[in-house]
């Protein structure tokens, strides 16, 4: 089995090494080749990549199973740089990890065992956040119905689906067309997960996979904007959006799940 990472970087020096090495230390008995899509960066971004290349040719970090590669030219935002890194992608198993976000250790194993066992086609994981100040406050599983998926309810009305921790097959990115992403600056995630449940369930899995890092001005931060690409894909009444709130407030107030989904039991 073979892991195909792709990260879309732009002058996040500060933060890309962390990203690296969150990949690079993932240990089993699968593949990783992490690919990097600059956007032309004038920061250190660059030079850390360089090095950190001479480090997995070493043999300092990463397994002899691993691989990093890079391409460093402009483009047209985020959603452009991945669908640019997808286009050879030859992997069993597919994902994308912004540069500011990293994995956790035992991640790749776990979502490889879920794959293997499940014969599932997506799978998310738990995400945990780093706060501004340096906090971090643990995630919970979610689980998501597919038909709800499909309309734009979750990332609109019901919590995100975490894209940082959202794993799938080679097979099922072939079934849809990536190119539509590229006209989306901020929502293009919100997108893909639509077109995935069209074809297939996504599963969760109960598993802390993944940490999304917060951070001043990032494009995540952005809500107006992510509402604005996203509401135009959106296929659900006022009168099922009051009652998903509601849901969701009874949900949040009792920890408890009234919408149920596929899920997976991690290790």
């Amino acid at each position: 089995m073979k892991f195909y990472i792709v990260t879309p970087s732009y002058n996040n020096g500060e933060n890309i090494l962390r990203c690296l090495e969150s990949v690079a230390i993932q240990d089993g008995d699968f593949e990783i080749e992490h690919v990097i899509v600059d956007g032309g960066s004038t920061d250190s971004t660059l030079k850390i990549l360089q090095t950190f290349k001479a480090l997995t040719l070493s043999k300092k970090v990463g397994g002899k199973k691993y691989s990093l590669s890079w391409i460093s030219e402009p483009d047209d935002g985020m959603y452009d740089a991945i669908v640019k890194g997808f286009q050879n992608a030859n992997g069993d198993i597919l994902a994308w990890i912004n540069t500011d976000d990293y994995y956790l250790p035992g991640a790749f194993q776990a979502i490889s065992d879920a794959f293997e066992k499940e014969r599932v086609k997506w799978v998310t994981g738990i995400s945990d956040t780093e706060n501004i100040d340096g906090s971090f406050r643990l995630g919970r599983l979610r689980e998501y119905r597919r038909g709800l998926i499909k309309k734009g309810a979750y990332g609109t009305v019901l919590d995100y689906i975490r894209q940082e921790s959202v794993f799938w097959t080679k097979e099922l990115w072939n079934k849809i067309n990536p190119n539509v992403l590229v006209d989306y600056k901020y929502a293009g995630d919100f997108r893909l997960w639509q077109l995935f449940s069209s074809y297939e369930n996504l599963y969760s899995l109960d598993y802390h996979v993944a940490v999304f890092k917060k951070r001043p001005g990032q494009k995540s931060a952005n809500q107006y904007e992510y509402f604005n690409e996203a509401n135009k894909t959106v296929y659900i009444s006022e009168t099922e959006k009051l009652l998903l709130k509601l849901i969701k407030k009874v949900e949040t107030l009792f920890r408890i799940y009234l919408i149920r989904g596929p899920r997976i039991n991690g290790e």
